[in-house]
């Protein structure tokens, strides 16, 4: 806290002021389209916030929206030539390169080196610098938004595995097998022990999914 204002300690600059979602949303709009806007990308005005000195937690993802809802923007917006093939595998849950969630930026692939694309050639220390010290500043959004989507994913899978899962019921007297926990497998072979055990016998349905069991010759089960 300095004074009444809240501030986070960055990369860009030492000090960044937290500004709320309203007070976002007006500098968004004199940066991008005010006096000295000039509809810049999404990305490139996330950063040009930060260098003015603001944080919000979601600044690169609201700069985007905002660039996208822009009807100039989009009106004068550039063909991508983007191929189709990304250089880096992303990971498909969050939609990001491992590489990029630990040091905030993608990794330069060797064959760079030897072959340099126009990101080696075009390198400049002091522009990278201060590209690098941009991307920190923004990349607790970035793992903020790959943790959100990897949960999203587990949930569509589990709800699309669920959905494919057949329930049985199942009925005194029937047959099944148990699965062996650690403390009843023999000690001799740990790694090589089967991990079920039975036949047993149902001999009663306590509740949903709870049984007690018994051996084919009638002895009761504890512990089923």
């Amino acid at each position: 806290m300095v004074g009444d204002d809240l501030y986070r300690r960055g990369f860009s600059q030492p000090l960044l002021r937290c500004i709320s979602k309203s007070e976002a949303e007006q500098v968004m709009a004199e940066t991008h389209e005010g006096v000295c806007g000039n509809h810049i990308g999404g990305r490139a005005l996330s950063a040009k916030i930060l260098r003015t000195g603001y944080y919000w937690p979601t600044m690169k993802k609201d700069c985007i929206a905002k660039v996208k809802a822009c009807d100039n923007c989009q009106k004068h917006a550039t063909i991508s030539t983007t191929p189709a093939e990304k250089l880096h595998t992303l990971e498909s849950a969050i939609e990001e390169t491992p590489f990029k969630l630990v040091y905030g930026a993608e990794a330069l692939i060797p064959i760079e080196i030897g072959l340099p694309t126009l990101r080696a050639e075009l390198y400049e220390q002091d522009k990278n610098n201060k590209a690098r010290r941009t991307d920190l500043d923004l990349i607790d959004e970035e793992r903020d938004m790959a943790t959100i989507r990897q949960r999203a994913t587990k949930q569509f899978l589990e709800k699309r595995h669920n959905k494919r899962v057949i329930l049985r019921t199942i009925k005194r007297g029937e047959l099944v097998l148990r699965k062996t926990e650690d403390a009843r497998r023999p000690q001799a072979h740990v790694k090589l022990a089967a991990n079920w055990e039975g036949p047993f016998r149902v001999n009663s349905v306590l509740r949903k999914r709870a049984y007690q069991l018994e051996t084919l010759s009638g002895d009761q089960i504890s512990g089923n």
